[in-house]
């Protein structure tokens, strides 16, 4: 059962997140064991949204704002950037594939939002959903063969979706009031996401892909997103707060004491795990 929040300082493995530490929106790069914090990213646009390769090396990210965004790949050892979508739609949140070779991602086609995946170097863009209503912010499994997304194709409310990447096949995992979202895998038949189910604000919930069974894993008191799950240490990282009062905070898999992390008075958010490739 999820409790409420505490004020101590856990310890966390590396991490990639945005923040305006600096007067804009850019990634930074934690890794509390070597006791550092640099800065990656510092161009102009708003940086978001980073997820890092599976061996740690590239950070994959939007840029350029909600509404106009394209993908960028950056390299941490050397620092140099690869613009990977270059186009006039909107593209944003990236997902790596599990051996690197590819990147999931949503592309906006016309009105509708649609899950994509190119080439990690961003040739080969092709659709794994059609335009029937908006299906994005796409999760990859451990295993490469399944990916779990937030749709609209079953009303106002965004349910979840499981697709097969070898078959295209899918499958609804909820059926809830409200609008569940931004899921992604949290070990094998697991998923975390964002829900607000339970009226008010958004919580942080659990689901068994197998049962449908879902369980509550925490409540920060005000709208909580962008969950990430750590294999390496059964955390899950997470944003939680009012607009412009944005703060980390983890938990682990099985619940209990949420608690803030990076809590230095700077607007932290959308952090995800990552390597220590130097």
């Amino acid at each position: 059962m999820a409790s409420g929040v505490a004020d101590a300082q856990p310890q966390m493995g590396p991490l990639v997140f945005a923040s305006e530490r600096d007067g804009n929106v850019d990634h930074y790069f934690s890794d509390p064991e070597a006791n550092g914090l640099r800065r990656l990213t510092s161009d102009p646009a708003a940086d978001e949204l980073p997820r890092c390769s599976p061996d740690g090396r590239y950070v994959a990210f939007r840029r350029g704002g909600v509404e106009g965004g394209e993908i960028y790949r950056l390299d941490r050892r050397s620092g140099e950037e690869l613009r990977l979508t270059n186009d006039s739609v909107r593209d944003s949140t990236p997902a790596w594939s599990p051996d690197g070779r590819q990147i999931y991602f949503t592309k906006r086609t016309g009105p509708h939002d649609r899950v994509a995946v190119m080439n990690a170097d961003g040739s080969n863009v092709r659709f794994l959903t059609d335009d029937s209503g908006h299906n994005t912010h796409p999760g990859v499994s451990a295993d490469g063969r399944e990916l779990v997304h937030h749709t609209y194709r079953y009303g106002v409310d965004t349910e979840l979706e499981v697709i097969a990447v070898g078959s295209g096949a899918s499958r609804r995992l909820t059926h809830a009031p409200g609008y569940d979202y931004e899921p992604s895998f949290a070990g094998a038949g697991r998923v975390i996401f964002s829900s607000n189910r339970a009226g008010g604000h958004y919580r942080i919930y659990v689901l068994d892909v197998a049962s449908g069974a879902t369980r509550l894993l925490a409540d920060a008191g005000a709208d909580a997103w962008a969950s990430r799950y750590d294999p390496r240490t059964d955390n899950v990282i997470f944003t939680a707060g009012k607009p412009g009062a944005w703060r980390l905070f983890v938990v682990g898999i099985d619940g209990g004491t949420t608690s803030p992390i990076l809590d230095d008075g700077f607007l932290n958010y959308n952090a995800a795990w990552c390597g220590r490739t130097n």
